[in-house]
């Protein structure tokens, strides 16, 4: 049981907490419970790389990653569009850079599914899959923060080889697929 684990755990859960609870009384949710959890996230993806000893090249994904989640905060006026590909332009050449230097690195795939799964969210919110903007800001901030799986209590109850199941089914699609199925339940 890492101690790590447990505290992203705990974060998540109090965060997610305070949110849920002005949902309730409000009906909306602030954006800052989502940047604390991005943030919270985009700290340990750093500290992922520096434990691991891993490339620097590394960091430029983490950049890539800051770049796009700040975004999805800022609120540009209308018409703006050139800025927002610019944007997004240079996010999607950071990681296109990192891709093709270390698509044969075991260990860049559960780095990868961060951003696969901001634009996975942020597809499934334009086209009314996810409803609301506060729900997809909450799984790309998941994302962020669980690139891999929490080891704590026991859990997964199912041992599979962690680098497999962050990059088959990434914990932030399965928060949305557990969501959903809770949902269908009630």
């Amino acid at each position: 049981m890492d101690v790590l684990d447990i505290f992203r755990v705990a974060l998540a859960l109090i965060v997610l907490t305070m949110a849920s609870r002005q949902d309730l009384r409000e009906r909306m949710a602030e954006d800052y419970h989502w940047i604390i959890i991005g943030a919270a996230g985009l700290v340990y993806l750093c500290y992922l790389i520096i434990s691991q000893s891993l490339p620097w090249e590394f960091s430029l994904l983490v950049l890539a990653m800051a770049i796009l989640f700040a975004d999805i905060f800022w609120e540009r006026p209308e018409g703006q569009w050139a800025l927002s590909v610019l944007i997004y332009g240079v996010a999607l050449f950071l990681l296109g850079v990192v891709t093709i230097q270390f698509h044969g690195d075991a260990r860049f795939w559960p780095f990868m599914t961060v951003p696969v799964l901001f634009f996975l969210f942020l597809l499934f919110y334009m086209f009314d899959i996810i409803k609301g903007g506060a729900d997809a800001k909450c799984l790309i901030a998941i994302a962020l923060l669980f690139p891999d799986y929490p080891m704590i209590f026991g859990l997964p109850l199912i041992a599979v080889s962690s680098s497999v199941a962050s990059v088959v089914l990434p914990f932030g699609l399965m928060v949305l697929f557990h969501a959903a199925l809770f949902t269908v339940l009630s």
